[in-house]
């Protein structure tokens, strides 16, 4: 199941989490500059990147599709710092998202740095400065502490993003299908409001208990001596579970009574 980006922030009803907005940012950068490179090779367009046109996929992948923009009337970039902007442009407003108008994100330094780089191409000396995708992959980089972990990791937090909008939608699918229910039997008027039959505070309330029961609640500070990267991203024992029975390991063949059983 593929989602974009402004669907999943609408499911969850809540910002991108910093270190979601540089998993976006990462796995963004690194399509982009594939792309950026062929159409440029084959003379194709490439358009700005709004919310709805990032796609994540299942597994964490993140694509760009602008299938049908054009005919839409969506004017193709020029410039390949137009669509660096645009990226983080996008990112921002993931970042910004439900937010009343009057409040502003307080980002980390090192994020509003790119953030603010790739939208206004200024440096923290306010002097001009282009940035271009490497610049953005290697400042996604930087920030872990094993650089060949990078992918992986920022791909288990898109994936992790993803799971939590599938079961939002699949949460708000039964609530819908429940009231349903209770009209035909006549329990509940057709005319009552979904949100005071099933209020939507409370799902959003219950996602955050779900999340704090995957990732752990910390009682106390830690320091981490091995260098390892966060496991709030990884796989939980029951999603382990069913992605080996989605995708079983091939086992070796065994010598059994010295006749060879395929397993």
């Amino acid at each position: 199941m593929v989602m974009n980006l402004r669907r999943v922030l609408d499911l969850l009803d809540c910002p991108l989490s910093q270190e979601q907005a540089w998993a976006i940012l990462y796995q963004c950068s690194s399509l982009l500059k594939r792309i950026w490179r062929q159409r440029q090779r084959d003379g194709q367009p490439i358009f700005p990147v709004e919310l709805n046109f990032v796609c994540l996929a299942g597994d964490g992948s993140v694509d760009v599709q602008w299938q049908g923009k054009k005919e839409n009337g969506l004017v193709a970039a020029m410039r390949r710092k137009e669509v660096i902007a645009s990226l983080g442009w996008a990112v921002y407003r993931g970042l910004d998202y439900g937010l009343p108008d009057d409040q502003e994100r307080d980002l980390h330094d090192d994020l509003e740095r790119v953030i603010v780089c790739m939208t206004h191409g200024v440096s923290d000396e306010g002097e001009q400065e282009d940035m271009d995708f490497d610049r953005v992959i290697q400042a996604c980089r930087a920030r872990l502490p094993l650089d060949d972990q990078t992918d992986a990791h920022y791909k288990s937090v898109c994936r992790s993003l993803v799971a939590r909008a599938k079961r939002q939608s699949h949460k708000k699918n039964e609530d819908v299908q429940v009231v349903e229910t209770y009209e035909l039997q006549g329990k509940i008027s057709a005319y009552d409001s979904l949100p005071d039959v099933v209020p939507n505070e409370w799902m959003v309330h219950w996602m955050h208990v779900v999340d704090q029961l995957r990732q752990g609640v910390n009682l106390r500070e830690v320091i981490e001596r091995d260098g390892s990267l966060k496991r709030s991203y990884k796989l939980t024992p029951y999603e382990q579970l069913m992605e080996s029975i989605r995708n079983p390991p091939q086992l070796n063949s065994a010598l059994v009574g010295h006749v060879i059983s395929q397993l």
